[in-house]
């Protein structure tokens, strides 16, 4: 199915994006509101990124600038990630709920109590803590500088309220993929299989992680996606090679893992996606496209490469200047790196670095190699039958494949730097839409099944593993039901064992160091939101393995209206 505009989708297609994106909404909303301050992947840093810009109108400077005294006292009295100790100068989740109640009442209310004036005077930072420096720097301007605004807006109000504000405005920004997802996949499906594999993916808790904090990833995710819309249509006019420079520009502005995008968008536009377009004139798109990315960011990577000697600005990169890439590469363990990835891109409890059950990745990772395996064979098979649809699908398989040959030279950067073979799989949320669209089209090739069929298997799955993670896992230990040992294996949460006044003491220690408004009955009405939409869920996901598809059930019938 050829992709065009709003006006080309059915009233009943309509209705139900409009659907899944409200419950991307809900589901994002709930995540926001109970997880800890600064508990998403370095908030703080992102925070304070922000926050520099906004009080002295500049970008920050790596090694020199630091965080704000006002971030530094919060990191004093909110109870802080596990995995990264506290930053070595707070109490980790585990430490802060062992104290006395009337301690954490006075840490609260110190917290809340912090001049907002403090944001405008930078702390003596310990030159051995890399946690009170400006270390996201390395991250280009644009959602910083995006932020700026609703910032400044409600830069007198508590430290508290100004951070969940930014996380909103990043889930808003985030909430386009929905949209830009869907017109994706249709590409390649028919609508209402499009709507399915969004719904998977809005299901996704490893998204909800990634896109609920203060952080640029909610923005790359939308460009990208935006991007490889854009692309696997190809340039069939001067004016789309020219948004296609403008997306490529804006995302390179966002994440430097764009330029993993800029091989894959040049091949793109040279190959004959669009038949009536000469080569030569495929070319012309390629300088337009290079022409305008380079306007809109060549003056951040060229500022990298005259500050710190790399093209990137990226920690790591410049860390290893003079390194024998080649050589180290045949040290790195890959295989452990590519789990690593996956189990951090499946699950991963934040930044305390909270997991699931062994078993879960295991087969979370095979399902990704099959679905790997199917869309190369879908690729072989689509060129050998001459299908129209060959050199989208293609373009799309190229851009999934370049942008886990950037985790791999950043798994390289790690171990030359640390002697790790491992980097963060969250950043695989950037090309979730890309992912999801290959593994469906690997899984279907090799089941012969339809997307609805898996889309009911992949939607099952990810509702099991949400409420297991929230149920068992982050909700007991953000509330101190569960911490971790001696050896640092998490206990394990046993609902049983709890009585009413528990479980409602529970809820209470949600609304700990959060806004005002929430209360412990909006949390209860939250979390009521967000039953229903796993409800709804799993009855779809039951509805589609059952019946094998869409059309021969009442389930969402409107749909085809």
């Amino acid at each position: 199915m050829s992709l065009t505009g709003w006006s080309s989708v059915a009233a009943g297609h309509r209705r139900a994006l409009l659907l899944i994106w409200a419950i991307f909404l809900v589901r994002a909303g709930f995540y926001l509101s109970f997880t800890p301050l600064w508990e998403g992947f370095d908030e703080h840093a992102h925070f304070a990124y922000i926050q520099l810009m906004a009080v002295e109108g500049r970008l920050p400077v790596a090694d020199k600038d630091r965080i704000s005294q006002e971030v530094y006292s919060s990191l004093k009295q909110a109870p802080l990630p596990w995995q990264p100790g506290g930053f070595g100068i707070g109490l980790t989740h585990d430490q802060y709920w062992k104290l006395d109640e009337a301690d954490r009442r006075r840490l609260e209310a110190g917290l809340r109590a912090l001049d907002p004036s403090l944001g405008r005077t930078e702390i003596a930072a310990d030159q051995t803590n890399p946690f009170l420096f400006q270390y996201e720097r390395q991250h280009p301007p644009l959602y910083y500088a995006l932020c700026l605004t609703p910032y400044r807006l409600v830069d007198r109000l508590n430290l508290i309220d100004r951070v969940f504000l930014i996380r909103a405005v990043s889930i808003l920004i985030a909430s386009g993929l929905i949209p830009a997802g869907f017109f994706l996949v249709r590409r390649f499906f028919g609508d209402t299989e499009a709507l399915l594999v969004i719904w998977v993916i809005t299901l996704l808790p490893g998204l909800m992680f990634d896109v609920v904090r203060v952080g640029n990833e909610s923005l790359a995710v939308l460009l990208f996606t935006v991007l490889l819309c854009l692309s696997v249509r190809g340039a069939t006019s001067r004016k789309r090679a020219l948004m296609i420079g403008l997306v490529l520009g804006l995302g390179l502005l966002t994440k430097s893992s764009f330029l993993t995008a800029v091989i894959p968008v040049g091949l793109g536009l040279l190959l004959p996606l669009d038949t009536s377009r000469s080569l030569k004139t495929r070319f012309g798109d390629v300088g337009l496209v290079g022409l305008v990315a380079v306007v809109l960011s060549g003056w951040w990577y060229a500022l990298n490469y005259w500050t710190s000697g790399s093209w990137t600005g990226l920690y790591f990169d410049s860390a290893v200047q003079g390194s024998s890439l080649p050589k180290a590469a045949l040290s790195v363990d890959w295989w452990n790196a590519f789990k690593t990835i996956l189990s951090s891109h499946v699950w991963f409890g934040n930044w305390s670095f909270l997991k699931l059950r062994g078993w879960v990745y295991q087969f979370v990772i095979i399902a990704v190699l099959l679905g790997m395996t199917g869309a190369a064979m879908r690729v072989a098979r689509d060129f050998v039958r001459q299908k129209a649809d060959r050199y989208a699908f293609l373009v799309a398989v190229m851009f999934y494949a370049f942008f886990w040959l950037g985790l791999g030279y950043h798994v390289l950067l790690t171990y030359v730097a640390t002697g790790i073979s491992a980097t963060a799989g969250w950043y695989l949320y950037t090309v979730i839409a890309c992912e999801m669209l290959v593994l469906m089209a690997g899984w279907t090739f090799l089941s012969r099944s339809g997307v609805t069929r898996i889309a009911g298997i992949a939607a099952l799955g990810a509702v099991l593993i949400d409420l297991y993670g929230l149920s068992f896992v982050l909700i007991p230990y953000y509330t101190g039901f569960i911490s971790h040992d001696a050896g640092g294996s998490l206990s394990s949460f046993k609902p049983w064992t709890l009585s009413l006044a528990d479980y409602l003491e529970m809820i209470s220690r949600l609304t700990a160091n959060k806004p005002g408004f929430m209360t412990r009955g909006y949390f209860l009405g939250s979390a009521l939101l967000l039953v229903l939409t796993a409800i709804g869920s799993v009855g779809l996901a039951v509805c589609l393995l059952l019946q094998g598809g869409l059309r021969r059930g009442r389930w969402f019938k409107f749909v085809d209206k």
